[in-house]
């Protein structure tokens, strides 16, 4: 399971997506009024973080372990949407937003990451398909 790169490329996605959670931009959501908006962004934090960590576990069906990660990279896009909509809205983009920025950064990580795995698991699973054919 852990000897995979697609395993190591999930756990670190799954890193990356929750690591969202400490940073600036998480506080200037929880700062916006419209409460919606920062229930949105905790649930869209959850599913990005934890659908990856639940794909490790598919490692014997890969068919639904590519379903899973291709859920994860939904969610890691609707996070990244929420980053980035939180950056635009704090207007002017200078020195001082580097933080801010190089949060924007994580679900960008998180995305790609993802991305590699599901080539990694199609790619097992071409390997597998080609073996049985040899049978």
């Amino acid at each position: 399971m852990i000897q995979r790169i697609q395993s190591i490329y999930l756990f670190l996605a799954s890193i990356a997506a929750a690591g969202l959670f400490i940073t600036p931009v998480k506080e200037q959501i929880f700062l916006d009024p419209a409460a919606w908006i920062s229930v949105l962004f905790i649930g869209a934090l959850i599913l990005a973080s934890a659908t990856p960590l639940a794909a490790i576990f598919l490692f014997q069906k890969r068919g639904m372990q590519m379903q899973v990660v291709r859920a994860g990279l939904f969610f890691s896009i609707v996070l990244l949407g929420f980053a980035v909509g939180v950056l635009l809205s704090m207007g002017g983009f200078g020195r001082f937003m580097l933080d801010e920025i190089l949060s924007t950064g994580l679900p960008v990580l998180s995305v790609l990451l993802q991305a590699l795995a599901l080539r990694a698991i199609r790619r097992d699973e071409d390997l597998v398909k080609s073996i049985d054919r040899i049978r």
